[in-house]
């Protein structure tokens, strides 16, 4: 077995959708520096663990790890780009 993983069901897309507008509020109530110090420790996570996420897109997808390899690190890339200029845009 490669991996095992779970069937969400309605109720759990219910769930996650209800759970994202109660938290809406107190997101966009954050400042651009608050969410930018969220996109930064995502960007951290991404490249910290992206040999493993490299392998689950090459399970999943069946292409070689090269390929998501650099699409990670690319995105990590935007990711930090998006965090950096956030700020100064507001």
């Amino acid at each position: 077995m490669l991996a095992q993983i779970s069937a969400a069901e309605t109720e759990d897309v219910r769930e996650a959708v209800n759970a994202a507008a109660s938290a809406f509020g107190s997101w966009s109530a954050r400042t651009a520096y608050e969410r930018a110090g969220y996109l930064y420790a995502a960007h951290r996570l991404m490249l910290e663990r992206a040999d493993e996420l490299a392998w689950l897109m090459t399970t999943e997808q069946g292409k070689p790890l090269r390929s998501p390899r650099g699409r990670l690190h690319g995105r990590a890339q935007a990711d930090q780009a998006d965090a950096a200029g956030r700020p100064a845009r507001r």
